[in-house]
C-alpha cells in the first residue's frame, strides 16, 4: 500500500460526480485521488499553492524531483490515457 500525502481522500466516481464540491470540502488543503483505495493524484487548491513560498531549486535538486514525480505517477497517467 502506497503512502497517502494528505488528509482528505476521495475515490475517481466521486471526483467525477462532484469535482467543485472536492475542492470546497478539502478546506484548502491537498485531497489524494484514489483508484481501487491506492492514490493515483493529488489535487492541490489554488489558494494551498499560493499560500506556500516560492522554493529555490538547483538542477540537481529540480530533476530529482522531476524522476520522483514521473516514478510515481507513470502508472496512474498510463491508466488514464487507456480509458
Amino acid at each position: 500500500m502506497k503512502k497517502i500525502y494528505a488528509n482528505t481522500t476521495v475515490s475517481v466516481s466521486e471526483l467525477r460526480k462532484a469535482p467543485m464540491a472536492v475542492v470546497e470540502g478539502s478546506q484548502g488543503d491537498a485531497v489524494a485521488i484514489l483508484n481501487r483505495n491506492e492514490p493515483v493524484a493529488y489535487l492541490v487548491p489554488a489558494s494551498a499553492v499560493h499560500r506556500n513560498e516560492p522554493v529555490d531549486l538547483n538542477d540537481s535538486d529540480m530533476d530529482s524531483l522531476i524522476s520522483t514525480v514521473v516514478e510515481e505517477n507513470t502508472e496512474a497517467l498510463n491508466g488514464l490515457r487507456t480509458r
